[in-house]
């Protein structure tokens, strides 16, 4: 079980889900408004707070909250499984890497201590981690890229 107020479920895991479902619309190429995003992100934000509450060991949470991520694009995207599937890893290692990377200049440049950046509990632990969210989003656009390049190549090879 992992403990975490409204307050920081509020101000941290309903924007990086909104993030997550936003990501994933733009490694699947689907169109929607923001709206309809919004809606998705706040479900997904919703679900994985009841996910950390339940008593399981700590990581199957993150199992299970790339499943209903995994289960959502699949729902949006229609029929397109397979890169349901590799979308939610993209989104995993896109989210692994931003935190990753923004621990690394929290506290060897900007100096935040370790014991903020990983304090779920209150306001300053959510808002203190919220940059990451746009490294998160930029890498995210990053693999995107490179999926559309490869894929243009991949085109290009196959007509000869």
């Amino acid at each position: 079980m992992i403990n975490s107020d409204i307050i920081y479920t509020i101000l941290r895991t309903i924007p990086e889900s909104i993030m997550i479902i936003f990501s994933g619309f733009i490694l699947l190429g689907i169109k929607k408004d923001k709206l309809y995003i919004l809606k998705k992100g706040i479900l997904l934000g919703i679900i994985v707070s009841i996910i950390r509450k339940l008593p399981i060991s700590f990581g199957i949470h993150t199992v299970l909250s790339m499943i209903i991520v995994g289960a959502i694009l699949f729902m949006v995207s229609k029929d397109r499984l397979l890169n349901s599937i590799i979308a939610t890893c993209q989104i995993w290692i896109a989210l692994s890497l931003s935190e990753a990377i923004y621990i690394m200049i929290a506290t060897k440049i900007i100096k935040i201590p370790f014991a903020v950046l990983t304090n779920n509990i209150g306001i300053k632990g959510a808002v203190t981690t919220l940059p990451s969210l746009v490294i998160f989003l930029g890498l995210s656009l990053l693999f995107n890229k490179i999926q559309n390049k490869t894929k243009k190549i991949l085109k290009e090879k196959l007509k000869y």
